[in-house]
């Protein structure tokens, strides 16, 4: 038998992340993924974005008027916003703590979360996005979340899911 002798370097791509993105949503999960993240950025002096994404509500009612808008809506959407940017700053300030380069941003309105974080990561020139999954028990553990899922779907750069 001929042994061959494998390169170790040449065969494999050099790994460059200048852009490191991760969505967080206050679950367990998404903070293991801002620790992760954040481990990265710092690995390769890399920029962390950290965002959180409001979609648009989903008005409950159609009929013959059309979509009943929610009196309260309003109010909604400010403590959404308010929540999101305590989320945010949190994950900002765990990064920065460890000396990592970030920024957080919520995005407010997105017809679609995963169409809003595919695009934030375009637009930013994101390398790499690193995102929790849900932490479910028995045969559901099989399955991601379905903004994770979308996100390994319709992302353009690499996706890391941390549990």
């Amino acid at each position: 038998m001929k042994r061959r002798r494998i390169s170790s370097e040449s065969n494999l791509p050099r790994l460059l992340f200048k852009n490191v993105l991760t969505p967080i949503d206050g679950s367990k999960n998404s903070r293991r993924a801002i620790r992760i993240a954040a481990a990265i950025a710092k690995e390769y002096g890399a920029r962390l974005f950290v965002i959180h994404v409001v979609q648009t509500p989903v008005y409950p009612y159609t009929g013959e008027l059309g979509q009943m808008p929610n009196p309260y809506i309003g109010e909604y959407m400010d403590f959404a916003k308010t929540e999101a940017r305590k989320m945010v700053n949190r994950g900002v300030l765990l990064a920065k703590s460890h000396g990592v380069n970030a920024t957080g941003q919520v995005i407010m309105y997105a017809p679609s979360i995963v169409a809003a974080i595919a695009d934030f990561a375009a637009k930013k020139r994101v390398d790499i996005i690193v995102i929790g999954t849900r932490g479910l028990s028995g045969f559901k553990k099989l399955l991601l979340g379905s903004v994770t899922s979308g996100i390994i779907s319709h992302a353009r750069c690499e996706v890391l899911v941390v549990r």
